[in-house]
């Protein structure tokens, strides 16, 4: 299994599989945004407003994300760190190797092993 990972408009990782999260069943309390906003267009202050129905599921950023998977371990296997599998959605800000950065960082920080893969788009 695998966490889809996109950019917000300033650039930060987060876990999300939406690129339009308000077509997916999120929504915007404030009704401030479009319902087609990309993830790559919303500020991570737009994208933690938004809520998904029914609940209080949030987008959060990638670093959130592992730091929740810091404290899993592979079933079974006590002592065994839950690995995280980011694969990075198309975008071409990824193609600057800086934008890994807070990836590592946290990956780092947390003890969560983190394998970053791409899929390649045929076309």
């Amino acid at each position: 299994q695998d966490v889809d990972l996109l950019l917000s408009a300033n650039g930060t990782p987060v876990a999300t599989h939406w690129q339009r999260p308000l077509s997916h069943g999120f929504r915007d309390p404030a009704r401030k945004l479009a319902r087609h906003a990309q993830v790559a267009q919303m500020s991570m202050r737009q994208l933690h407003r938004l809520r998904a129905n029914p609940g209080r599921f949030r987008i959060n950023t990638a670093a959130v994300m592992l730091r929740v998977a810091s404290r899993l371990e592979v079933k079974g296997q006590p002592g065994v760190p839950f690995t995280i599998c980011g694969e990075v959605k198309p975008d071409p800000r990824w193609k600057d190797p800086a934008t890994y950065a807070p990836l590592v960082r946290a990956s780092e920080r947390t003890g969560t092993p983190l394998i970053i893969m791409s899929m390649p788009r045929g076309g």
